[in-house]
């Protein structure tokens, strides 16, 4: 969709004032490119069940002490709250309040459980950028644009409260469709319709270069000193000295 946003501009500008006439020129657009824009919600569409069913899950089986162990630097999957905390609107009690210069759980681990919420702010903002069209200058989409630089934010708040295996299973998602983002876009894993028929214009229109030209150019262009059926010869130029002559042979 980033390669049509020229065209998709252009429109807006042609019948600026007519909002049903530029949905029909780009929806018309979108079909001969073969670009569906809603393509690009329904994987979000589609995880949304996923992500509510995984909190469920891990918080009941970390509600159960069955989610104790640690990895890497985290030291439980099962996170510093509960659901009792996160149900009663305490879920960052483990934070506050700090008691002799100390937060509840101690520096070590609340260090160490906080290191995971900034990754995952971290890695939601670049698959934002990512995501978001570098060439989209809508101004219809300026406040969809401006809700997306406070989501992660908005997430990074959430995943203090929330079992650390989901916040951990969270921040691989953002890894990996930034990489699968940077590879389709970047590095020419995806196919542009648009590029490739433009290519195909242009490798045509460099073959069709030269192909009516005649192989005779004598064919084209009268030979020099025959005057053509109708024309009117043109005396020669006098040669220098003959002057005279020449006027004499003119005008009679």
């Amino acid at each position: 969709m980033r390669s049509l946003q020229p065209q998709v501009k252009a429109i807006q500008e042609r019948h600026a004032g007519d909002q049903e006439r530029i949905q029909l020129e780009t929806a018309h657009i979108y079909k001969l490119s073969g670009v569906d824009p809603l393509a690009g919600c329904l994987p979000t569409l589609v995880t949304i069940p996923v992500w509510i069913g995984l909190y469920k899950a891990l918080s009941n089986v970390a509600n159960e002490g069955l989610l104790t162990e640690g990895f890497f630097w985290i030291p439980s999957l099962a996170g510093p709250t509960t659901i009792a905390a996160r149900e009663s609107g305490q879920g960052i009690s483990w934070l506050f309040p700090f008691t002799d210069g100390h937060p509840p759980l101690g520096w070590s681990d609340t260090m160490a459980y906080l290191v995971l919420p900034i990754l995952l702010v971290i890695s939601q903002y670049l698959s934002a950028q990512i995501m978001q069209s570098s060439q989209s200058n809508d101004p219809s989409q300026q406040g969809a644009q401006a809700a997306v630089k406070f989501l992660p934010l908005l997430i990074g708040y959430f995943a203090l409260s929330v079992p650390s295996g989901l916040s951990l299973y969270w921040l691989t998602n953002n890894v990996l469709s930034s990489a699968q983002q940077v590879w389709l876009q970047k590095l020419g894993g995806a196919k542009n319709p648009v590029q490739e028929y433009i290519d195909k214009l242009a490798r045509e229109e460099s073959t069709n270069v030269g192909k009516y030209e005649p192989a005779d150019k004598s064919e084209v262009l009268p030979k020099a000193g025959k005057p053509q059926p109708g024309q009117v010869p043109k005396p020669s130029e006098p040669q220098r000295g003959g002057r005279y002559s020449w006027l004499n042979s003119t005008s009679s």
